[in-house]
């Protein structure tokens, strides 16, 4: 059997490690290292509904590369704007309610509602 030399730090040209595993181990190495950058890196698995998105996007390019940092933005910005919408509605529908409560224009059943405090379902 053919025994390999037990080589888990082999040094290279200065500050540059490779790590090597036993030859019984899993060979699974991360090759990002080698790339030089100081920004945040992100792995997309095109799982059924995103390569049906991205298949619909392919076929409107035709030969163009389907740009995924831009799809991030444009997607970031549509995420934005619906989450500021409904912050917008939420806050829009409150002061409705405030107005209401002012108006004394709710449609109450004062008489359920004191009911409902005698019988338990309020705190007095």
């Amino acid at each position: 059997m053919n025994q390999l030399p037990d080589t888990r730090a082999i040094k290279h040209p200065p500050t540059r490690r490779i790590w090597r595993l036993p030859p019984a181990a899993v060979r699974h190495r991360c090759y990002t290292s080698a790339i030089p950058t100081k920004h945040p890196r992100h792995a997309i698995t095109e799982t059924p509904r995103v390569r049906e998105a991205l298949d619909e996007l392919r076929g409107e390019l035709g030969h163009q590369r389907v740009e995924l940092g831009e799809l991030v933005i444009l997607g970031a910005n549509a995420k934005l704007a619906q989450l500021r919408e409904e912050r917008a509605n939420v806050t829009e529908r409150r002061k409705d309610l405030a107005e209401r409560i002012r108006r004394r224009s709710l449609p109450l059943d004062v008489k359920a509602a004191d009911e409902a405090r005698r019988s338990g379902w309020a705190r007095p």
